[in-house]
């Protein structure tokens, strides 16, 4: 294990620091580091701090002269350790980014002293413990990124009262529902989905109408229908609450819903019909629909797939499929049974036996009122089997992804 200490920071002549940063931001890197396999931090050594990898100074809002650390980057280093109450000492901290580590343990209380703390990426880590409330009380926060962590127990109602542009908690373990105030919330990007919510969607969704522009909830072991009041996101442009237990109708208002560009609801439980109005939503480029129970399609929907979401949809739509084959498959048996029957009459006749005598089944051919209950075991219905859903790792992953861009 390896410590960036105060001893690693002092200025063998005692001169001040240079750059003039101040004491306590030598201090704060108490950095415990388990492992740093790509040197990160092989810099990290004496009194001049702005000049370790990943750290940015700036000039300080109250003294000019003197410069501060203003922000850390150490996205993609693949650190081992944790964060130290040290941290809370970097007070001047505007960006803090740790994408894609091993950072364990739990967040510092001491990140409240962070007042402008404006970005706080912590993702792709190791970190645990309920949602990091010390998060709440950070005034200048306007980013939070907690995905892909081990995050446990419900989503705090505060954090949609919060003035934030963005909300990731994807990739986690919060459970216990979506807070009633999520209408509260001013985010532009609001996504939560791959945990175990449960619940429904919060008709109060209807009141981020202004900002929200893209919304994923997929996978959250969501109930209920979808509230009529998503008719009046109209800024959103990416809808996605797959792979839940969503039921009843596609509500007519997602019809008002004019920026979508892209519209997943498939993996529900979800009825009707999916009508031509949506299909033919202005800038919507992907709809997909398919493992529900909608009974019909209208054909301006073909244009997303729609034959191939019938054919890989639930059970109404593989039932009309396997209809139309059960009934061709009837017409051709029954045309041969009547050409053989017909020829077994002539065989008789010719053989001087009645007609009514002669006529007999061939060995074989079963009676047309008992082609209906014997034609499954005649045909090969392997294709219209369900098949499992695609593994997640395969699914479309926007703004899913352990980093961003």
């Amino acid at each position: 294990m390896r410590f960036i200490s105060e001893t690693d920071l002092e200025d063998p002549v005692g001169s001040p620091a240079k750059g003039n940063v101040p004491p306590k931001t030598q201090r704060a890197w108490n950095m415990p580091i388990f492992s740093d396999p790509f040197n990160f931090t092989a810099n990290w050594t004496g009194p001049d701090v702005c000049s370790y990898g990943g750290v940015f100074c700036a000039a300080s809002q109250s003294n000019s002269s003197v410069r501060v650390v203003a922000g850390i980057d150490l996205n993609h280093a693949d650190i081992a350790g944790y964060l130290p109450d040290e941290l809370g000492l970097l007070t001047d901290l505007a960006l803090f980014h740790i994408n894609s580590n091993r950072f364990c343990g739990v967040v510092p209380e001491s990140f409240k002293k962070l007042k402008l703390l404006f970005e706080l990426d912590l993702s792709n880590n190791r970190f645990v413990g309920g949602f990091p409330t010390v998060v709440l009380s950070l005034p200048s926060l306007r980013f939070l990124d907690l995905r892909f962590n081990d995050f446990e127990g419900g989503v705090p109602a505060r954090i949609f009262d919060k003035d934030l542009d963005a909300l990731f908690l994807n990739d986690n373990r919060f459970r216990f529902g979506i807070p009633e105030n999520l209408g509260n919330s001013p985010v532009s990007v609001l996504v939560l989905a791959n945990n175990n919510l449960g619940g429904c969607i919060p008709g109060s969704i209807g009141k981020m109408g202004r900002t929200l522009n893209e919304l994923i909830l997929m996978n959250d072991n969501l109930t209920g229908c979808l509230p009529p009041q998503i008719g009046r996101l109209r800024k959103l442009t990416v809808f996605d609450v797959s792979f839940n237990n969503l039921q009843g109708p596609l509500p007519a208002e997602i019809t008002r819903m004019r920026s979508l560009e892209q519209l997943d609801v498939a993996h529900n439980r979800l009825t009707g019909e999916v009508p031509a109005n949506i299909c033919q939503l202005p800038r919507l480029h992907n709809f997909t629909y398919s493992y529900n129970y909608f009974t019909r399609e209208a054909p301006q929907c073909s244009r997303f797939g729609g034959g191939t979401v019938m054919m890989g949809g639930r059970i109404v739509f593989r039932i009309r499929a396997i209809r139309g084959l059960l009934e061709s498959a009837r017409r051709t048996l029954l045309s041969r049974l009547i050409v053989a029957s017909l020829s077994a009459v002539a065989a008789g006749v010719g053989a001087g036996l009645s007609p009514l005598i002669g006529i007999g089944r061939p060995p074989g051919l079963l009676h047309h009122h008992h082609l209906h209950q014997s034609l499954p075991l005649l045909l090969d219905l392997t294709p219209l089997l369900p098949k499992p859903s695609p593994p997640m790792q395969h699914r479309r992953r926007h703004l899913l992804t352990k980093s961003l861009p």
